[in-house]
Formats: structure tokens, C-alpha cells, sequence
């Protein structure tokens, strides 16, 4: 969503008098701003009795600072704690096995094995669209979803 001007969902349904028959979001990382788009085209097609078009939801998986570098120039919105989410994984899953086995004998449970980034990623993007979902279910806007890679690296081409 244009951030500073707020005025998406105009420009979406002036798309609509024209011929637009879906839409297609950038990569998403940041909830706020498409849940106010969805909520407001939702309204503003209601208000003008037209039917919503259908929005694609894209979420694009992440897994290394290059990436995100690519991701950021293709003008995607990231938030610097969900970056900071993301790359934190790959601190934590340098945690060795003989580490991991010892907590596991002092806390006595089973530890899940350590996260890399494009794994925190894929997960940041499935409680994105959760929350999507749940604060747009009233909406009236159809929803799809598209998971792309912008990246050449096995890893997050294979989350996709």
C-alpha cells in the first residue's frame, strides 16, 4: 500500500472501471497496511455497489541479507523487527548439538530443531496471512495467495 497517501483502494477500484479483473500485492511482511487497504477497498466497493476484485496475497521468502537488500530495492516494505526476526534465526541455530543435548537433559524436554532465516520467514509469512485472515474476514474482498522467489538460492527457491 502507498503508505504516505492511503489512497490505494481509490486507485484500486478506478482499475476495476476499467477493465482490472485481479490484483496482485508486493511481497508482504507487514501486516498493518494491507489489512487497511483489504478493509477499506472491502468498504469502498460496498459503498459504490460494485464487486470486489480479487487480491493476491504475496509472500516472499527470505534467507539471506542479499535478499533482503533485493527485496527492499524492488520497494517491499520491511519493518527492521521483522528483519531482525528473520536473521536472528541464524544466530540461534548455530547453537551444536552437544548444546542442544545437554538442555534437553536439563529442562527434560524435546528441543525443536534450530530455525535458519528462510525457515522464520516462511513462518512470519504464515502468521501474516493468520492475521490477514482474521481482521479482513468481513471485508468482502476474495483473497488468493502467491508465494514467490526473487532470489536464485536453492533454499528460497525451495521455500516457495
Amino acid at each position: 500500500r502507498h503508505l504516505a497517501k492511503n489512497r490505494e483502494h481509490e486507485n484500486m477500484v478506478r482499475k476495476i472501471g476499467w477493465g482490472a479483473e485481479w490484483f496482485v500485492s508486493q511481497g508482504i511482511f507487514d501486516t498493518e497496511a494491507t489489512i487497511a487497504l483489504l478493509n477499506d477497498y472491502g468498504a469502498l466497493c460496498k459503498a459504490r455497489g460494485i464487486v470486489p476484485k480479487k487480491v493476491l496475497l504475496t509472500f516472499v521468502p527470505c534467507g539471506r541479507t542479499k535478499t533482503m537488500d533485493f527485496i527492499r530495492w524492488l520497494g517491499m516494505n520491511v519493518p527492521a523487527d521483522v528483519e531482525a526476526r528473520i536473521f536472528s534465526a541464524s544466530s540461534s541455530s548455530s547453537t551444536t548439538t552437544a548444546a542442544a543435548a545437554t538442555m534437553d537433559k536439563v529442562t527434560k524436554t524435546t528441543a525443536s530443531p534450530p530455525s535458519t532465516p528462510v525457515q522464520e520467514s516462511c513462518k512470519l509469512a504464515q502468521e501474516n496471512l493468520t492475521k490477514i485472515l482474521e481482521s479482513t474476514a468481513g471485508c468482502g474482498v476474495p483473497l488468493g495467495l502467491n508465494v514467490e522467489s526473487v532470489s536464485g538460492y536453492r533454499d528460497e527457491i525451495d521455500a516457495t
